[in-house]
């Protein structure tokens, strides 16, 4: 794979890129490039997983210009977005603290790069005009970026890195909340009605809260109330694996509320969630909103 790893990168140094950029047989190029170094990620296993990553690193600083180059561009956008959740995914497991390190500042590049342009940005005034899932797919570049969210939050990856330890080893949990900022005001109650989408990203969700509860209790008010409204309206949901994702994060909120308090902070009730009681609205922390609500799902609601 190193000549279609070597194609990119004369590519995408070329001084007339931007010139050229958008000629048709120049995108069909750079697209197959991609793709073909997306197949060489999924096929990764231990005997060329080196190989692999010393190619995919000599392509990260050319993806990143490209990201920009075609920031207009859904297609190459995607192809970008799904080498690198494929890319992350193959070789988790096999990286080092090095490695690790190197590869988490190159996603928290892409992800700053595709904020900064707002590109594939979901109107969610459009999402209620969904009529099936194959409509859906013209988000597909959100559900990439929740794979790869997912990815690096991995187990795998943070046990690495904790390992390194070095001064200017990026942080796992800003690149994630990086990543949450940019999502979150992009899913919608509706865009969560599609099984594919609403699977992808309360994994997430469920991974976050498991790896970093105490990253909830700093968050902003509105951030705080999007994630929370999300796991009231999965816990409602039809699908047992969401229903169990959200349980799990539901779970570890409360373990760490339990923890801050015996420890004499308890940071985490001082977000209080606004709720429909029976005289009307009423203000709640959050131990009390989910033990109300999951009192009210087990005993009161059908599911039949």
């Amino acid at each position: 794979m190193g000549p279609v790893a070597g194609c990119l990168v004369e590519n995408a140094s070329r001084s007339d890129l931007k010139s050229v950029a958008q000629q048709a047989d120049v995108i069909y190029m750079v697209c197959c490039l991609l793709e073909r170094l997306r197949g060489a990620a999924r096929a990764t296993q231990p005997r060329t997983q080196k190989v692999l990553f010393e190619m995919a690193h000599t392509v990260m600083n050319p993806l990143l210009t490209l990201l920009e180059v075609y920031k207009n561009h859904s297609t190459v956008v995607y192809m970008i977005l799904k080498f690198v959740v494929d890319f992350v995914d193959g070789q988790a497991v096999f990286l080092d603290a090095k490695e690790t390190s190197a590869l988490v500042s190159f996603c928290l590049q892409l992800l700053q790069i595709y904020s900064s342009h707002n590109i594939g940005k979901v109107m969610l005034s459009l999402s209620s005009s969904l009529r099936n899932e194959s409509q859906a797919e013209k988000y597909k570049d959100l559900r990439a970026l929740l794979r790869l969210l997912t990815n690096i939050c991995s187990k795998d990856l943070v046990g690495f890195l904790s390992d390194c330890g070095g001064e200017g080893s990026p942080d796992i949990a800003e690149v994630i909340y990086i990543g949450l900022d940019i999502v979150t005001p992009l899913i919608s109650l509706d865009l969560l009605k599609y099984p594919k989408l609403s699977r992808d990203y309360f994994v997430l969700i469920s991974h976050l809260l498991e790896l970093y509860p105490e990253k909830v209790a700093h968050l902003n008010s509105d951030a705080f109330t999007r994630i929370i409204g999300s796991l009231d309206f999965g816990l409602r949901n039809q699908d047992s694996d969401v229903v169990e994702r959200c349980l799990a994060a539901v779970n570890a909120l409360a373990s760490y509320n339990f923890k801050e308090r015996l420890g004499g902070r308890g940071r985490l009730n001082s977000q209080l969630m606004e709720s429909e009681g029976s005289n009307g609205k009423l203000q709640e922390s959050i131990s009390s909103h989910f033990l109300r609500l999951l009192l009210q799902i087990l005993l009161f609601e059908d599911f039949r």
